[in-house]
């Protein structure tokens, strides 16, 4: 009777295992598949972000978020912005100014938004000698381009949407990612987070993304 009772006991944790192993199995596969697909939509999105958040930094930070920079002489003194901007409001009778942008160093422009018409004009003024020396609508401007691509896709609300949802995607990636990563099978935390750069062909490419 005892030995009976035993292998039962047996018995049952072996299937209590087995279970456990096709459960663990199972969530690894679907896992594995959310990670895929959210990749397959997030992936193109995040390479659009990506360039065009690069062309807003460059005209941000090394040229200028308004288009071409524009350099004058310094002088002795500078007019007052409230003078600059009776040469706005000359040039541009009609216009709304909406902003205004001191020189970022001694050798460059004011920069005043003037709203013409509909149309946003980015108007540079010689702080020195308050007068208008260049004017470009916004829109034609390479950082406005790549804004309205990062934020809309050029798409509108449509393109706004499409991008929420890229983002929602990218944290079920990171977090399947992880899952798919975090060792296992006896692997240590080194095996994983060093590539195996013995292996060759697609093994090689699957150590780089495991470990990249």
């Amino acid at each position: 009777m005892s030995d009976m009772t035993a292998n039962n006991a047996l018995h049952n944790t072996s299937e209590d295992q087995d279970n456990s192993k096709t459960f663990a199995q199972k969530f690894y596969g679907a896992a594995w598949r959310w990670h895929f697909y959210a990749g397959l939509y997030v992936i193109p999105f995040l390479l659009v972000l990506a360039v065009t958040g690069l062309i807003m930094v460059y005209f941000n930070s090394i040229e200028t978020r308004f288009g071409e920079k524009l350099y004058i002489t310094p002088q002795a003194e500078m007019f007052l912005p409230t003078k600059q901007l009776e040469a706005v409001s000359k040039a541009f009778p009609t216009g709304d100014v909406k902003q205004f942008v001191p020189p970022p160093a001694l050798d460059r422009t004011s920069l005043f938004t003037v709203k013409v018409d509909g149309a946003k004009m980015l108007v540079s003024v010689d702080p020195y000698t308050a007068e208008i020396v260049g004017a470009v609508d916004k829109d034609t401007t390479w950082f406005n381009f790549a804004s309205d691509i990062h934020g809309s896709l050029l798409l509108g609300d449509v393109g706004d949407r499409l991008i929420e949802i890229a983002a929602g995607l990218t944290l079920v990636l990171i977090a399947t990612g992880l899952y798919l990563w975090w060792p296992r099978d006896g692997k240590g935390l080194a095996q994983v987070l060093l590539p195996n750069l013995a292996v060759k062909g697609r093994s090689l490419l699957k150590e780089l993304h495991v470990s990249i």
